[in-house]
């Protein structure tokens, strides 16, 4: 097969963005809309050119996943038909959620735009983990040029520095934007060269809306008066301030793991240069309260100011943080975590011996059974079988000296791929969502600071089973019945 000059423009675009290195599953949000039925649509030809063709990239299969935001009542419904329709023509595996976004935004206290990106996003993760190989799944969505350049404005009016001037990134951790260097113009043409049809938001019409006003009235209104290529300008302005920001960026990661244990910045980050502490600054703050966008440059200066101040000193900031001067540095705390912050919780460790092929542990409230068995009695089906996650099975021979059941540890981790990458326990905790006030009572399994078991989650890589297993120890947890 041939792909059209629009696809093929998006195919090296995905090559230039490394978008789907090392993927082999995409979740394709799709709303219905021109731009999402684009997406999915260029996306499946892309798989099936590249399975068709002796080339590089490997093919991947898709999975649509659409939200039904109960806002917009019956087109909302028009639209989760329409999108059903779509995807059972297309032979596309679909998932369809319904949310609360209403109820969610009133909860959190955000805007039903804010609700609702936050819904959707967690809604794609689900089902991105229904693969068994999570680590090779990509998550689609269809922001396109003028998504960004109108995204570029609005931050600039809003008062946004130059994270904001960049825009929308291409890809962020399984995030990804196939379609940012597209048109909308070229979108709808494309979808009407192929007879593709595709719904219209009503309130994308509407010029009540912030970002709707941007594309409705401040960008035509810029085109006809002062530029008529201000999307190549704008957008060329948002590459220049991309690449500024990554070289920052990268610095103030750097810099982070360098001078931030526990949300406190030591004062040695003072050497540093001030774009690079303010960075680490707003860095710390959104790991502790989870956002950023309340967060300006006058709280900034305040806590940089706190590094000269005496211990004790403290400034309150937006979502209920604390920045407290300490006797290091400067630490970030939540109200409640200031009033007890010497209070933790203490858990007991339960030891699992090695030399013994029986075990019973009876803990608080469970009970976990520890069997070593032959590899050959164990069918590789109850193995690999992903649905239970209180039964695990791990490569005996791989275990290096007793383990230990208990709670989390500083230094905690995870193997998380074949090459033995690993990840920090409090990283996969914040990944997976897990409210903070739950992560103290969610068991591991470890050997010394390496997690073979997230109870109730998943397993290291490096210790699964393979055709060269053995022995196998065979793993339960129990709950006790109430």
């Amino acid at each position: 097969m041939k792909l059209s000059k629009f696809e093929y423009n998006i195919y090296n675009f995905i090559r230039e963005n490394k978008l789907l290195e090392n993927t082999k599953h995409i979740v394709v949000g799709v709303s219905g809309g021109a731009d999402s039925i684009c997406l999915i649509s260029v996306l499946k030809r892309i798989s099936e050119y590249v399975s068709s063709k002796s080339v590089d990239d490997s093919s991947f299969d898709l999975m649509a996943v659409h939200i039904n935001h109960n806002i917009r009542g019956k087109e909302a419904k028009r639209d989760e038909t329409f999108v059903v329709d779509f995807c059972e023509k297309n032979g596309i595996p679909l998932i369809v959620e319904s949310l609360d976004v209403v109820g969610y935004s009133n909860k959190n206290n955000l805007s039903l735009e804010e609700a609702g990106r936050v819904l959707r996003y967690e809604a794609f993760a689900r089902a991105a983990s229904k693969w068994e190989d999570r680590q090779f799944v990509k998550i689609a969505v269809a922001h396109n040029e003028n998504d960004n350049v109108e995204t570029v404005i609005f931050n600039i009016i809003r008062g946004s520095g130059l994270k904001g001037v960049s825009g929308i990134p291409v890809k962020r951790d399984d995030i990804i934007r196939p379609l940012l260097s597209t048109t909308r113009e070229s979108i709808e043409d494309y979808l009407k060269s192929r007879g593709i049809d595709y719904v219209v938001d009503s309130t994308n019409l509407q010029e009540d809306y912030s970002r709707n006003k941007i594309r409705l009235m401040v960008l035509p209104y810029l085109q006809n008066n002062f530029n008529q290529n201000v999307f190549n300008a704008i957008s060329n302005l948002a590459e220049i301030a991309t690449e500024a920001n990554e070289f920052i960026e990268n610095q103030v990661d750097k810099a982070y793991k360098k001078y931030v244990s526990e949300y406190e910045i030591s004062s040695q980050i003072l050497d540093e240069d001030e774009c690079v502490i303010s960075g680490v600054i707003r860095k710390c703050f959104e790991d502790k309260s989870g956002k950023l966008k309340d967060i300006t440059k006058t709280h900034v200066n305040n806590i940089m100011n706190l590094f000269g101040s005496i211990v004790s000193s403290s400034i309150e900031l937006p979502y209920g943080i604390i920045a407290k001067r300490t006797y290091n540095g400067v630490e970030f705390a939540t109200k409640s975590e200031n009033q007890q912050i010497n209070v933790h919780k203490e858990y007991p460790s339960y030891q699992i011996k090695k030399s013994e092929e029986k075990q019973v542990i009876e803990g608080a409230g469970f009970r976990i059974t520890v069997e070593v068995k032959p590899a050959d009695v164990i069918d590789e089906k109850i193995i690999k079988n992903k649905e239970n996650q209180y039964t695990k099975y791990i490569d005996y021979d791989k275990i290096d000296s007793d383990l230990y059941v208990r709670s989390r540890q500083k230094g905690d981790y995870i193997v998380v791929n074949s090459e033995g990458g690993h990840k920090k326990i409090k990283d996969y905790f914040s990944d997976m969502k897990i409210p903070r006030e739950e992560r103290d009572d969610i068991l591991l399994l470890s050997s010394d600071d390496k997690i073979l078991w997230v109870i109730g989650y998943r397993i290291g890589e490096d210790i699964k089973v393979t055709s060269d297993t053995n022995k196998i120890l065979k793993i339960s947890y129990e709950a006790d019945k109430e």
